[in-house]
C-alpha cells in the first residue's frame, strides 16, 4: 500500500508541474524547456520541491482565472 501511495503521489506531482509549464509557456511565451527550468531555478532558490512550486503557479492561475480567489501572481514570485 505504502508503494503505491507513492507512486500516485510522485504521479500527481508530475502533472502538476506539466500544468504549470503550461501556464508558463502561455503567459511568458517561453518553451516547455524553458518553462521548466525557470521551475527547477525558482524552487531550488525557494527550497521547496517543484511540485509545490507547480501547485501555487496552476493555483495563482485559477486565481486569475476566478477574481473571488486571492494569490500571488506568478510574476511575483521571486526568481
Amino acid at each position: 500500500r505504502s508503494q503505491l501511495k507513492t507512486v500516485t503521489n510522485r504521479l500527481a506531482g508530475r502533472k502538476l508541474v506539466e500544468r504549470a509549464k503550461s501556464v508558463l509557456q502561455v503567459d511568458q511565451g517561453i518553451s516547455e524547456e524553458g518553462a521548466y527550468e525557470h521551475l527547477r531555478r525558482l524552487s531550488r532558490k525557494r527550497r521547496i520541491t517543484l511540485a509545490a512550486l507547480a501547485e501555487e503557479v496552476v493555483r495563482e492561475r485559477r486565481g486569475r482565472d476566478d477574481p473571488a480567489e486571492q494569490s500571488t501572481s506568478v510574476s511575483e514570485l521571486p526568481s
